[in-house]
């Protein structure tokens, strides 16, 4: 046989194994085009090659995709969905608590597990209303373990419903009445693509907020120089009891407002995330005050920084008793009174701050998306691609509504005097 007829033999065989006309009709046999992102991968295999030149540069191509990856997709995904519902979403929450030995770290905390997107939906009279959202993109993974450990998340976090997030596993027909049970939603391929049409994500597609890449730029901050305000943000915050955050976010802030710079971005990435995880702090002050003293917010706001009646009774009497004695026996007493005060020095403006967001409850429950889209669309973006806030929400801003949040940035600077540049308002606004 001569070469020529060989090289044709060869080249019809090739053709016979992959043909672009057959890969076009399986695709449209799978209706890919009518699927939602999570299932692209789902497309026809290429052909197999056994030989040994194949193998070799398949190895060296081959690149190897952690869950975390393939659960991105996902967790951006809902939080267009959360958006779109009008709710704030956050991403990658970890859950964490505190052991008598340190487990790797001096501080004692070992984490336990994490929430890949925790969304917070605000009530008129500031009730949060918790999101827990699970994805999972893998093919290997258990529906019912995922269920029941989103119901184990949910009591975890009060007033919760629950999310499950399935791309590519189809969830089970008969996990279904539990699920409603737990009040948990079963979402998987065609209820994820159904979801994402409902609420038309697809206009949200190309916004810094729900950009990967700037996503994880913020959560992979490193700087030594302020280590405590990036594990307050990590670990911290979400250990912490909800009465003394407040209170640990303006001492920290205070404690470190000379080492942070306005001229450096990460600086100021995780002040503007300080300003959100106070904003949250603040709506449960709120809501605790409109459910035990609307009428005397002075009394609310420093029975919820103690935990209550006894516990602040409890203080107050036992700064009595040492003052008492430190006025007999300290000749330096009049320089030290101040610490037995037992209202934080901070709890003036933060009662006027808590009237003043009572009293626009509607508009005050968009403050923590208006800051996310500072922090992705404002604050890191390169120069040339910065926009404010107005250009993202469009017809959707409210000018109330960013003086609110302005008003917050204000208690937060005057209480902790960190450089009023760190948050740029400006640039939020104009």
């Amino acid at each position: 046989m001569s070469d020529k007829s060989n090289a044709n033999s060869k080249q019809k065989t090739v053709q016979q194994e992959f043909n672009l006309e057959d890969v076009d009709s399986t695709l449209q046999e799978d209706n890919i085009a009518n699927t939602s992102v999570t299932d692209i991968n789902k497309s026809a295999p290429l052909p197999q090659d056994n030989s040994p030149k194949f193998q070799n540069i398949e190895k060296k191509t081959k690149k190897v995709v952690h869950s975390s990856e393939l659960d991105m997709e996902l967790k951006i995904i809902f939080k267009k969905i959360l958006w779109k519902m009008g709710h704030y979403g956050r991403i990658d929450v970890k859950i964490a608590g505190y052991g008598e030995e340190p487990i790797g770290r001096k501080d004692g905390i070992g984490e336990l597990t994490d929430i890949d997107v925790l969304g917070f939906n605000f009530q008129d009279d500031f009730q949060i209303n918790n999101i827990i959202v699970d994805c999972k993109n893998g093919e290997n993974v258990s529906p019912s373990n995922r269920m029941f450990w989103i119901k184990g998340v949910m009591e975890n976090h009060m007033n919760s419903r629950g999310y499950m997030v399935m791309g590519k596993k189809v969830i089970p027909s008969h996990l279904r009445d539990l699920a409603n049970q737990y009040n948990i939603s079963l979402m998987d391929g065609k209820n994820i693509t159904a979801l994402e049409r409902i609420y038309d994500i697809v206009d949200l597609d190309g916004l810094e907020i729900f950009s990967e890449e700037l996503f994880e730029k913020q959560d992979k901050i490193s700087d030594r120089n302020i280590l405590d305000l990036l594990e307050y943000r990590k670990y911290h915050y979400w250990i912490d009891e909800d009465h003394t955050k407040i209170h640990n976010i303006i001492n920290l802030l205070t404690k470190y407002a000379e080492v942070l710079k306005s001229s450096n971005k990460n600086h100021q990435i995780v002040v503007m995330d300080f300003a959100i995880l106070f904003t949250i702090a603040l709506f449960k002050l709120c809501s605790y005050i409109m459910r035990t003293s609307l009428s005397d917010v002075r009394s609310g706001v420093i029975l919820y920084l103690y935990n209550g009646i006894y516990n602040l009774d409890k203080y107050r009497s036992v700064l009595t008793l040492v003052g008492k004695m430190l006025r007999a026996t300290a000749k330096n007493y009049n320089e030290i009174k101040d610490i037995f005060e037992y209202q934080p020095r901070f709890f003036d403006s933060l009662v006027e701050l808590c009237i003043t967001i009572l009293r626009r409850p509607k508009e005050s429950k968009d403050i923590l998306r208006y800051m996310d889209v500072a922090l992705y669309s404002t604050i890191m973006p390169k120069k040339e691609d910065k926009k404010t806030v107005k250009d993202i929400l469009k017809e959707d801003f409210n000018d109330i509504t960013m003086k609110l949040t302005f008003d917050i940035f204000d208690f937060i600077e005057k209480n902790t005097l960190i450089d009023s540049n760190l948050i740029p308002r400006k640039q939020m606004y104009m």
